[in-house]
């Protein structure tokens, strides 16, 4: 079932504690590159659905790519997408389980995403 997550900006912590946390988990934030395109699309439909993959492929359509990734060594764990659906609409973070609950969406994807 399709659903929206929204999220309060004006309703975030001034100091987000967990960045140092996930940087010493071995989880590192970048703006995939136009030849990640495949692997990126691949794991967001794997992962989360085939509408997600759709805006997401979109997102590299886009200058800069409007979309993050968290990894972990070399495996893909989060992704987030922005200016995709509408501009200054922020959406589509993804956490794959076992990722959850470190604050990669909260920290990084808002951090980087609305920067």
């Amino acid at each position: 079932m399709p659903f929206d997550m929204l999220i309060k900006l004006y309703n975030l912590p001034e100091n987000i504690k967990d960045m140092d946390k996930i940087k010493k988990e071995g989880i590192s934030i970048k703006r995939p590159l136009a030849l990640d395109k495949s692997r990126v699309v691949n794991f967001v439909r794997e992962y989360f659905s085939q509408n997600w993959a759709n805006e997401c492929d979109v997102a590299f359509s886009k200058t800069p790519i409007s979309c993050f990734v968290a990894t972990c060594g070399e495996e893909l764990v989060s992704f987030a997408a922005y200016d995709v659906t509408y501009k200054d609409f922020f959406g589509l973070p993804g956490v794959i389980e076992g990722y959850r609950g470190k604050g990669i969406g909260k920290v990084y994807f808002l951090k980087h995403c609305l920067l």
